[in-house]
C-alpha cells in the first residue's frame, strides 16, 4: 500500500469516526444539536458540522467536479456526485431557515378512520373486523357523501359506531386505483369527474364534493389564514395544479383567488407560476364569499356546491392534485403545526387517522395541550392522542416546548 493509500485510508477512518459521533450525539440528546443551540438559527450548529466532515472526506470529489466543468465535461461520476450530495445540504439549508418540513413523516402503528368525517352524514362501513385493505380502498361509502379510504394498508382491527381502526403493516400496498394521469389532454372529463365524486373529496366548507361538477358557475381557491398560508406555500406546485386541472375539468365561467390582505405574496406567487386567475383581496376575518360567488347569502343546510360554485382551501387543493393526477384518494392532508409560544408555522403531511401526539412527535415538538383547529370553532385536546380527521389541519401547541426549531410559514 502506497503512502498516498494509507493516508486516503486514514482520512476516511477519521471522517467515518466523526460522522458516527455526531449522528449519535445528535440522535440521543433532547431536541438534538439544534435544540441543545436553541433558538431560531440552532439548525447551523448540526448543519456545520455535518458540511465540514463532508468536505473533509468528498473535496477531491468537489475538485473533479470544477476541473472537469472548467474543460467541457460535465456529465461524469464526479459532476452527478456532487449535484446530489450539495442538493442534500440545499434541502436541509432551506429546511432550516423556512421551517416548512414536509417529508420524512414516520407512520403511525394503527389510524383511526372517521366514518362521518365530513358535512353530509355518516358513511356505512363496508369492510369487517379482521379484514386486509389496501392503501386507498373503500372503507365506508355512502350515498351522496363523501367516501372515506384507508390511509394505511394492514388489518381492520375493530369496527365501532362511528369510526373504524386500522392496523399499519407498512407496506403501503395500493389499492385498486386507477393510473396516474401525467396529463389531461386527450383525457376524457367524464370519468375523471366519476372517479372523483368516490375520492372522498371535500370542498372548503367541509362538504363533500357535488356528484354532479357541471355546469360550474366559479371555481375559487381560498387563502384566508395564516395556517392556510402556510400550507399554500409549503404545497405551492400541488395546490394550484389541483385548482388548475380542476379548471379544465369543470370549465368554470370564473377561477378565482380569494386571500387575505395581509397575505400579498399570494398574489404574487401565483401571478408567478402565470395561474390565470382573478386574484380578490378579501378581509380574512369577514371575507363575504357567500355575496361575492353567489351575488347572495347562502341559506341554512345551502352549500356552495347547491349553486354551482366549488371553493377550495389549500389543503382540499392539494388533496385534488393528487385525486387526479395519482388517482389517490383522500388518505393524506397536509397539517399546519404553530407554537408552543410562537407563531412559526410547520407543515407536515399525514395519513387521515393519525393521533396529534404523534405527529406533534415527528415535528419534533411537545405538547400536552394542543388546540385543534382555529380559535373560533376548535377544541382543547388534553389527551392528544385524538385520530385527526379530514377537517383538522390546525395544531397549535398551548403548552409544551418546542425540540427543534421551525422557522416561519
Amino acid at each position: 500500500m502506497s503512502r498516498k493509500e494509507k493516508n486516503n485510508l486514514i482520512r476516511i477512518a477519521v471522517c467515518v469516526a466523526a460522522f458516527l459521533v455526531v449522528l449519535i450525539t445528535d440522535k440521543t440528546l433532547d431536541g438534538g444539536l439544534a435544540g441543545a443551540v436553541g433558538g431560531r438559527y440552532g439548525w447551523l450548529l448540526p448543519f456545520a458540522l455535518y458540511l465540514v466532515i463532508y468536505l473533509a472526506i468528498g473535496y477531491g470529489v468537489l475538485w473533479r467536479a470544477a476541473r472537469n466543468i472548467l474543460h467541457g465535461q460535465m456529465l461524469d461520476e464526479n459532476f452527478l456526485m456532487c449535484i446530489a450530495t450539495l442538493g442534500a445540504f440545499a434541502l436541509a439549508i432551506y429546511t432550516g431557515a423556512s421551517g416548512q418540513d414536509i417529508e420524512g413523516f414516520d407512520e403511525a402503528c394503527a389510524v383511526l378512520l372517521y366514518l362521518d368525517d365530513f358535512a353530509g352524514g355518516l358513511c356505512r362501513p363496508v369492510v369487517a373486523e379482521g379484514q386486509t385493505v389496501r392503501l386507498g380502498d373503500p372503507v365506508g361509502v355512502s350515498d351522496g357523501g363523501a367516501w372515506v379510504h384507508a390511509s394505511v394498508s394492514g388489518t381492520v382491527r375493530a369496527v365501532r359506531a362511528g369510526a373504524l381502526i386500522v392496523e399499519n403493516d407498512f407496506r403501503s400496498t395500493p389499492g385498486r386505483s386507477v393510473e396516474p394521469l401525467s396529463s389531461l389532454e386527450g383525457v376524457a372529463r367524464e370519468p375523471v369527474l366519476r372517479r372523483l365524486s368516490r375520492a372522498g373529496l371535500l370542498t372548503a366548507d367541509g362538504a363533500p364534493l357535488p356528484e354532479k361538477l357541471q355546469p360550474c358557475h366559479a371555481l375559487a381557491l381560498t387563502v384566508l389564514t395564516e395556517a392556510e398560508a402556510a400550507v399554500y406555500f409549503a404545497l405551492l406546485h400541488q395546490v394550484l395544479g389541483g385548482v388548475r386541472a380542476m379548471g379544465r375539468l369543470v370549465q368554470p365561467r370564473k377561477l378565482l383567488l380569494f386571500y387575505d390582505r395581509r397575505f400579498r405574496p399570494v398574489e404574487k406567487a401565483a401571478r408567478r407560476l402565470q395561474f390565470p386567475v382573478e386574484a380578490v383581496a378579501v378581509d380574512g376575518a369577514a371575507p363575504e364569499l357567500d355575496q361575492r360567488l353567489t351575488g347572495r347569502r347562502l341559506d341554512a343546510g345551502v352549500t356552495w356546491g347547491n349553486l354551482g360554485c366549488l371553493v377550495f382551501s389549500p389543503r382540499e387543493a392539494a388533496a385534488l392534485f393528487a385525486a387526479i393526477y395519482l388517482g389517490q384518494p383522500y388518505v393524506q392532508q397536509a397539517v399546519a403545526i404553530s407554537g408552543p409560544g410562537r407563531q412559526e408555522w410547520t407543515v407536515r403531511m399525514a395519513p387521515l387517522g393519525t393521533s396529534a401526539a404523534h405527529l406533534l412527535a415527528a415535528a419534533h415538538r411537545t405538547a400536552p395541550t394542543v388546540l385543534l383547529g382555529d380559535a373560533a370553532t376548535g377544541r382543547i385536546l388534553r389527551r392528544p392522542d385524538t385520530a385527526l380527521g379530514k377537517r383538522d389541519g390546525l395544531l397549535t401547541c398551548l403548552t409544551g416546548r418546542t425540540l427543534t426549531p421551525a422557522g416561519p410559514g
